[in-house]
């Protein structure tokens, strides 16, 4: 019994090179396939991160450490979410004001 998971490469892309976000992490060698929320914090809070720069950068380094030590220090996931959201919202609102 199980599943197989067969990665699909589509030429070109299929997110306009974009990448594909999943709230799952799979491990080919293992054949595991394990949902965000049973990772690690540290992997978690990557994974919030990554979702909100995958376009560009955003965060300064301060800013990340913020938001990692904001993890280790409540680990709460969704109050962390919602850090980062925050702090991400007010970086897109400063650079409209400015280059507008």
């Amino acid at each position: 019994m199980g599943a197989d998971y067969i990665p699909i490469i589509v030429d070109g892309g299929r997110n306009s090179g974009m990448p594909q976000f999943n709230d799952f992490a799979i491990d080919l060698d293992k054949k595991e396939v394990v949902m965000m929320s049973h990772l690690s914090p540290a992997q978690q809070v990557e994974s919030i991160i990554n979702r909100l720069e995958f376009t560009k950068t955003a965060f300064s380094d301060d800013e990340r450490n913020l938001i990692v030590n904001y993890t280790y220090k409540l680990n709460d996931m969704e109050k962390t979410r919602g850090l980062a959201e925050h702090i991400f919202s007010a970086i897109h609102m400063y650079n409209v004001i400015l280059y507008t």
